[in-house]
């Protein structure tokens, strides 16, 4: 059963729709007058936010990852292995990016979308055309998607924080790590400046 529900802050008025679906359990995603969300495990829809009918829909044999990132009129959607670029007016895929493991939500830093796989490696790319810019491998497993701060990459995982500072077309040369990622007071840090 999959129901959706929109709330005008405005009027205090809300819309529930419900169509018998799976409940997806992840964050929607807001593009123009759309509202995209995962249905179930394996299938991505997105609705009008208006009259709440599906504008398009895409099922896939694997399971989706997490929530979708927006950019450009594309929504990238990581499923499984695959990074997928969808046109957001009419659900057609533009790009397909295959990696090595499983990838995460991207994060979006103007025309580039970070996305990092479990495995340990981060990848810059193309938000237009999907190509790739760089790849860099952390050294350790990434559980979590990548989060961008004042132009710096942050990733995290295996008790690992690490930042990285670039360029988008160009791969980093310098990242700073720390252990673990979520120090208390007066816990003793370990710094990895490489």
């Amino acid at each position: 059963y999959s129901k959706v529900d929109l709330f005008d802050l405005d009027s205090r008025a809300s819309v529930s729709m419900s169509d018998g679906g799976t409940a997806s359990g992840l964050a929607p995603t807001v593009f123009e007058n759309k509202l995209g969300f995962r249905d179930g495990h394996r299938k991505y829809r997105a609705i009008d936010t208006t009259t709440l009918s599906t504008v398009w829909e895409k099922e896939w044999d694997e399971m989706i990852n997490g929530p979708a990132s927006y950019s450009d009129g594309i929504v990238m959607i990581p499923v499984n292995d695959v990074l997928k670029s969808i046109d957001t007016n009419n659900g057609e895929i533009v790009w397909e990016q295959v990696f090595d493991s499983s990838v995460l939500t991207p994060a979006i830093g103007g025309e580039v979308a970070y996305v990092v796989e479990e495995g340990g490696t981060v990848h810059s790319i193309d938000v237009l055309s999907g190509d790739m810019k760089w790849s860099y491998d952390v050294g350790y497993e990434i559980h979590s998607s990548p989060v961008i701060s004042d132009g710096d990459l942050y990733v995290s995982g295996e008790e690992k924080l690490t930042m990285i500072t670039d360029q988008p077309n160009d791969p980093p040369n310098a990242s700073l790590s720390f252990s673990p990622s979520s120090p208390i007071t007066n816990e003793e840090i370990e710094f990895d400046g490489s």
